[in-house]
């Protein structure tokens, strides 16, 4: 946990990379979705460690340990295709559908699902159903290649 002075310091760390993120961005930034660049980074290296200094550190070092569990349900679903099986927005999938494409396990696929939608990882609209929020739809598109080898 963080001292006050400490929350300042970190606080004013975050102000000045995301002062710094809107100035690169310049005249566009209204109009145009921030890119991965490198003052995207540095806010949000700035945004983790302000989260770190915050979270209690027990509860911050298990949640370092619970990422290995989340990767795990990642490889999951990638590998029986789950990610491409979510029609893009607005589109829904209910659970039926996806273990009836894929195969798999109903209460199986239902935990695997309800690990990512716990952690902002797919959106549960209503009881077993999901729509794409933009992590997992980048899990359906750009990341394929990367997964497989999570």
């Amino acid at each position: 946990m963080a001292y006050p002075s400490d929350v300042q310091i970190l606080l004013d760390e975050v102000n000045a990379a995301g002062r710094d993120l809107l100035r690169s961005a310049g005249e566009d930034a209204g109009t145009d979705p921030i890119t991965d660049g490198p003052a995207t980074r540095t806010l949000i290296t700035a945004a983790q460690n302000l989260i770190a200094g915050l979270q209690n550190p027990g509860v911050y070092m298990l949640e370092l340990t619970w990422q290995t569990h989340r990767n795990s349900v990642v490889r999951a679903l990638s590998d029986l295709g789950v990610f491409e099986l979510v029609p893009p927005q607005p589109g829904t999938a209910t659970l039926q559908e996806l273990a009836s494409k894929t195969g798999a396990d109903g209460q199986l696929l239902y935990r695997l699902m309800r690990a990512l939608t716990a952690t902002g990882i797919f959106v549960e609209v209503e009881p077993e159903v999901y729509r794409h929020n933009a992590l997992s739809a980048a899990c359906a598109t750009g990341l394929k290649h990367e997964l497989k080898h999570m």
